[in-house]
């Protein structure tokens, strides 16, 4: 595992017969967190991939100066406010603050609202209006994570 910022590996082409599709793995604290390609993965057969172009971007990891902004000044050993890592959901775009695990995390949109984003059962729900109160109510205790992922699952 490499401790190194995200990246995405870009210009993977995967080809099937004729038909060449690019493909966009995403990787995060050296895991693969996502990709993307033009066609449904379950519905390959044979294939192969060209490597010869690929490329690897770090720009899209890049902080933004407002969401840097949002931050500054704050601190918390809870909650990593220095390393941003950036996740487009449902067209919107959110800053991952703390890993809660099991695909679970809290994150800031570009307002500095703070939001946990649920992976079992999907929801992404308004946790705090304000990253500086919420980092407060974090830092004296008034925010318990595992209240909050307690308060979250669903009875069986």
């Amino acid at each position: 595992m490499t401790r190194e910022k995200p990246f995405e590996l870009k210009n993977i082409i995967v080809i099937e017969g004729e038909n060449k599709y690019p493909l966009t793995i995403t990787v995060h604290r050296g895991l693969w967190i996502g990709f993307g390609i033009e066609k449904n993965i379950l519905k390959f057969k044979t294939f192969r991939f060209d490597l010869s172009m690929l490329e690897k971007d770090m720009k899209k990891f890049a902080n933004d100066s407002k969401i840097e902004k949002l931050v500054k000044g704050l601190s918390s050993d809870k909650l990593t406010l220095d390393d941003l890592s950036e996740f487009e959901i449902d067209g919107k775009f959110y800053y991952q603050i703390k890993d809660l695990e099991d695909g679970n995390y809290i994150a800031i949109d570009k307002n500095g609202q703070v939001f946990g984003l649920i992976h079992d059962p999907y929801k992404i729900e308004l946790i705090n209006k304000s990253v500086r109160q919420f980092t407060n109510d974090v830092n004296c205790g008034k925010f318990d994570f595992n209240k909050y992922l307690d308060g979250i699952k669903q009875p069986m």
